[in-house]
């Protein structure tokens, strides 16, 4: 667990198997006591003046108000974007190169930064193509590499899809794809370079967010709608009902609108939503419901 406080601090707490805490720990957790870990927040030594942070499955990320990015945990893959002496790394470190970054992402093992420029470095794995780099490599990039995109305004990324949104209010989506999460229509199993998401009628367009967790994607419009793709098999993708009255629990490879009564528009104005791991979708309306 990451948590920022408003004065610019970082606080985790949980496990601390690759030095993702930033900090040593005690070894007194799990069912023989012998695990890694912090039962209570605990400050991150040295770290000042955060403005954003990203946890992926074994590494953190900080970003300072000056633009630069500090990475700490587990770097197996090459996530933390620079070279440790080991395969983890528990002491908050700067990304070399990586300057002017206004947003940070973290999949399982992989990191992104958006830049004040709109460009969008990527370093970690690549095993399922998300690094955009149009391949798959197991020789994880020791520096953040480049993404060949327009301008990007958010990126997202799950488990190793990622999803990035364009100034223009398109979406582009790239790597696993095994449930349709990267949103393009394809039924292969990795998308290896960015490729246009598209619902029923063709681009979506007029997203100003997107989200995603593992199988499941989603964006919200600027009309406060809501689309989901991926894995439905759970009701992820809130799509309601059959003719039948069956519930819809079918996997989606294109975003598909999440229907709402018209007679409840109105109060169905979202302007956050966010996915947790499994699938459950949240958004919060603007006026105040969940």
């Amino acid at each position: 667990m990451l948590a920022l406080r408003e004065d610019g601090t970082v606080w985790t707490w949980g496990s601390n198997s690759s030095g993702q805490l930033g900090y040593e720990s005690p070894a007194d957790c799990g069912s023989r006591g012998t695990s890694l870990c912090q039962r209570v927040p605990t400050q991150v030594p040295s770290v000042e003046g955060a403005v954003a942070i990203a946890a992926g499955f074994e590494h953190s990320l900080v970003l300072l108000e000056s633009g630069r990015v500090l990475s700490f945990g587990s770097n197996e893959e090459g996530q933390l974007g620079r070279v440790t002496a080991d395969e983890f790394d528990a002491t908050p470190a700067e990304v070399d190169g990586l300057t002017d970054v206004v947003q940070l992402a973290a999949g399982s093992d992989t990191t992104f930064a958006v830049t004040a420029s709109g460009e969008l470095y990527a370093f970690g794995s690549n095993q399922e193509g998300q690094l955009g780099q149009g391949d798959l490599d197991d020789d994880a990039p020791v520096a953040p590499v480049l993404v060949d995109v327009p301008a990007v305004a958010h990126v997202a990324a799950s488990n190793r899809s990622v999803l990035a949104l364009l100034i223009d209010g398109t979406v582009l989506g790239w790597g696993h794809n095994h449930r349709g999460q990267v949103g393009v229509g394809s039924e292969e199993d990795n998308i290896l370079a960015p490729t246009q998401v598209i619902n029923n009628d063709g681009p979506l367009a007029g997203v100003v967010l997107v989200f995603g967790d593992g199988f499941v994607s989603g964006a919200l419009g600027e009309d406060g709608s809501v689309w989901m793709w991926g894995m439905g098999s759970l009701g992820q993708l809130g799509q309601g009902a059959l003719d039948d009255g069956e519930r819809d629990l079918e996997n989606r490879n294109i975003a598909s609108l999440v229907p709402v009564a018209d007679v409840d528009r109105e109060l169905f104005d979202i302007r956050e939503a966010e996915l947790g791991a499994g699938g459950p979708t949240l958004a919060l309306a603007d006026n105040g419901d969940l």
